[in-house]
């Protein structure tokens, strides 16, 4: 597979390194926020905001994959324009429509979804809390089935998929709002409890290099299986500690 990783720097070098361990990879390339000169990756004179640019390249380069990890990217709806190109038909697109980014991001929209769905929000800012106690979960997800990448215990995991998780995905569900690829939740823990802070839809580098370190299962294996479907059949695995 050929896969395009449309910013951010520091993401995009830990999720390429982790893309060249698939038995699935052929290359890959990048369009990084970061300085050229540190740079280990190609990077290509497109910007993110090029729609036409990115089409051409993929078209060219035969590319397989998409991955939108740019705030302005997603929130300005490349994720829908390149998903409706009718010259990408056979690309996966990971990201979120720009719809589905607006309200999980939006403080009125996301309070109101709180309540309606009955999932305790913060009412604090996260930065009024200590950083160690702010937790990154995140999920791959089609906005039906999704899978935790995060490799945390099985009681963690059964109380996050249950009270934030599960709920969010029903809501996304009944607004018909479009996502297949990374959402994150910031969450804080208290006491055996955990609290939704905020959600979104680019991984922190420090939970990015941890999860592509610890993560055994193919990366580009679950993009295929999200785009086909199968994604709940999946086994998460990680690597012995």
């Amino acid at each position: 597979m050929n896969i395009l990783i449309l910013g951010d720097g520091l993401f995009a070098r830990n999720l390429g390194n982790k893309l060249k361990l698939s038995h699935h990879y052929d290359k890959h390339f990048a369009i990084p926020a970061i300085d050229e000169n540190q740079a280990l990756e190609p990077i290509l004179k497109i910007a993110l905001n090029d729609e036409n640019g990115i089409v051409y390249f993929c078209v060219e380069q035969k590319t397989d994959v998409v991955v939108i990890a740019n705030v302005d990217g997603l929130a300005n709806g490349l994720y829908n324009k390149l998903k409706n190109n009718p010259l990408l038909k056979r690309v996966i697109i990971i990201g979120a429509s720009s719809e589905t980014v607006e309200f999980l991001t939006n403080v009125n929209s996301l309070n109101n979804f709180i309540i309606e769905n009955n999932i305790p929000l913060s009412k604090n800012k996260s930065t009024e809390f200590e950083v160690d106690k702010i937790e990154q979960i995140v999920i791959l997800t089609n906005g039906n089935a999704f899978k935790i990448l995060n490799d945390i215990s099985s009681n963690d995991i059964q109380q996050i998929e249950q009270k934030i998780i599960t709920p969010t995905l029903n809501g996304l569900l009944t607004k018909s709002f479009l996502i297949s690829g990374f959402l994150c939740c910031n969450i804080i823990r208290k006491d055996e409890f955990f609290e939704l802070i905020n959600y979104q839809f680019v991984i922190d580098d420090k939970v990015a290099k941890l999860i592509f370190e610890r993560l055994e299962t193919d990366v580009l294996s679950l993009f295929a299986a999200m785009d086909n479907g199968t994604l709940e059949d999946v086994n998460i695995e990680f690597f012995e500690k």
